[in-house]
């Protein structure tokens, strides 16, 4: 299956994300910015990121999935990253996943996120979040001269 990278309809792919990111009762702040990964031929939406500005050149991430692995090849993460990095010039993100959703916590650390801490009924349900980070120079997606290795 062909994946492809698209940023067009921000508020479909804000509503498509949202519900999936435990944030169903609320909005993303004024200036996310999403981008999904499709399936190519299709248009069919696999995962959807949002990049929520912060402070300074700090960007919150939400990863958003149909629950499958499908979308999470070099190349998608490589873009995913590198958009955040490279292109919206983040020098360190930061994502949550849900203590009661182990499969995403160990995707976080598989895909390099260091674990920062924990954020008592975070979520929605008023579950736990653990925070993650990450910066460029640890960032295992994007190439060595964009990362400053």
């Amino acid at each position: 299956m062909k994946l492809a990278l698209t940023a067009e309809d921000q508020e479909t792919l804000m509503a498509w994300a949202a519900p999936r990111c435990g944030i169903a009762n609320s909005t993303f702040p004024f200036g996310s910015f999403a981008v999904a990964v499709t399936e190519a031929d299709t248009g069919n939406i696999r995962a959807v990121v949002i990049y929520v500005p912060t402070y300074g050149r700090e960007m919150d991430i939400h990863f958003a999935t149909d629950r499958s692995r499908l979308w999470a090849s070099r190349s998608v993460l490589s873009g995913v990253f590198g958009f955040a990095f490279t292109v919206r010039g983040a020098t360190r993100l930061v994502g949550r996943g849900s203590v009661n959703n182990p499969e995403l916590l160990s995707l976080m650390i598989r895909t390099g996120w260091q674990i920062e801490g924990r954020e008592r009924g975070y979520m929605d349900d008023g579950s736990d979040a653990i925070v993650f980070t990450m910066r460029p120079e640890e960032c295992p997606w994007i190439k060595e001269k964009q990362n400053g290795r």
